[in-house]
């Protein structure tokens, strides 16, 4: 959800502003995507609303499912009516895409454009961060020959070089002037690494911010701040881009029950005062928590800080890791991360998480003992439950069972009591 602020006069918080524009992504990142019904419902909802309260919301969708694109073009028609949204795509700039967008009537986009070592090299391999101002390049041709303004994403910015940056903007901006278009640029701290109290870049949001507006005279109007709360710094890092001039950027989904970006109800308070529709925010809430659709819980502080989300298998879980953190935490904690169990695991995960603790035994599998303690917690997951389960929480019903010392005998599991909080 995404907030630019305009100065103004003041709505009775700290921040003055005459004029709001809230975005929402209605899709989730490597999880269940919305049903069709419930991101139509949703789509809905923000319109209503934005008539309500007078605002303007960027609805951001993707764009290569057919039922994203079913919502996508219903955001375009409330957008024709004058409902007060604005149809933003979100996507991986292929020339079928641009093509759909500019024929269905989409005005904007977002691309992601890697700025830092890292995440050049994950997102473009061997030619790594020197193929980002190229790529720059293409998506505001592709835009601008489609007629839609383009935003680009300059993602891991809180890890990046200046001259990383600036390649990509020298480019930019030259094709979005002989191309007539303007463009809009967001900052993304993806890992959480932003600091709201350094002053020299790149771990400072309102540095860049200003570093963008003395070097390429771009306002900050222009710019959007993203943060993760990974390190439990969103907000913070949140109000600093704000400060600096810039609108920000957070999310919706969760309302609390995952670290993911800065934390929507805590920004508009931050923002509004006590004229924060937070009513209005959470009478979403139910058409987010549909049956089939679960949140993975993601610590970020405590005894179990460093765990990463299960998966199927040792490579997932690298790759879990290196996504989430983008440090190595065994420098940190002196300790390799735990892997734990989620709604989205299955017994496949608890099957790796039992062979990584004992390499040495043998259990049947697929057996009724295995298959009975996995869906255990597959049906708390199933009833709403948020928090993992962690090793800690499943060694002693393994133990207690008769998976290791008997493969062959079938017993039914313990229940499985949930952990104390740290």
């Amino acid at each position: 959800m995404q907030l630019s602020r305009r100065t103004g006069q003041d709505f009775g918080g700290s921040v003055a502003h005459s004029h709001t524009e809230m975005a929402l992504t209605l899709g989730t990142w490597g999880g269940i995507p919305l049903e069709t019904e419930v991101g139509l419902n949703i789509a809905e909802s923000l319109a209503k609303w934005a008539t309500r309260s007078s605002l303007e919301y960027r609805v951001e969708c993707y764009c290569d499912h057919p039922g994203d694109r079913r919502v996508l073009e219903r955001l375009v028609e409330l957008e024709s009516a004058g409902a007060g949204v604005v149809a933003v795509a979100r996507l991986e700039p292929r020339e079928d895409r641009w093509r759909y967008l500019g024929e269905a009537g989409v005005k904007e986009a977002i691309v992601e454009v890697p700025v830092s070592v890292e995440a050049g090299a994950k997102r473009f391999a061997a030619a790594g961060v020197e193929r980002s101002p190229q790529f720059g390049r293409e998506t505001v041709v592709s835009a601008a020959l489609s007629g839609i303004q383009p935003e680009l994403s300059l993602l891991d910015v809180t890890r990046a070089e200046e001259r990383d940056v600036a390649a990509v903007l020298d480019v930019v901006l030259d094709e979005e002037r002989a191309r007539g278009v303007k463009c809009r640029f967001r900052l993304v701290d993806d890992l959480g690494l932003g600091d709201p109290f350094e002053e020299d870049l790149p771990r400072s949001l309102s540095s860049w911010i200003r570093w963008l507006n003395d070097e390429y005279g771009i306002d900050p109007s222009r710019v959007s701040v993203q943060t993760s709360d990974q390190r439990g710094l969103a907000l913070a890092n949140t109000l600093a881009g704000l400060k600096a001039g810039a609108g920000v950027t957070t999310s919706l989904f969760g309302l609390g029950l995952r670290t993911g970006w800065a934390s929507t109800e805590a920004v508009l308070l931050h923002l509004l005062g006590d004229r924060a529709p937070l009513k209005a925010l959470l009478e979403l809430k139910p058409q987010l928590d549909v049956a089939g659709r679960r949140d993975d819980y993601r610590p970020v502080s405590g005894e179990h800080a460093w765990q990463v989300l299960g998966g199927t298998s040792p490579e997932d879980l690298k790759d879990k890791l290196d996504a989430q953190l983008g440090l190595d935490p065994r420098k940190l904690t002196g300790r390799t991360p735990e892997p734990v169990l989620t709604s989205l695991s299955g017994h496949a995960g608890m099957l790796h998480l039992l062979h990584s603790h004992y390499p040495d035994r043998h259990f049947e599998s697929d057996g009724p003992v295995s298959l009975g303690i996995s869906g255990k917690f597959e049906e708390d997951f199933n009833l709403g439950r948020q928090q993992p389960v962690t090793w800690r929480e499943l060694e002693p019903q393994i133990e207690k069972s008769s998976l290791l010392d008997n493969p062959d005998e079938v017993s039914p599991p313990e229940e499985m009591e949930p952990e104390e909080s740290a």
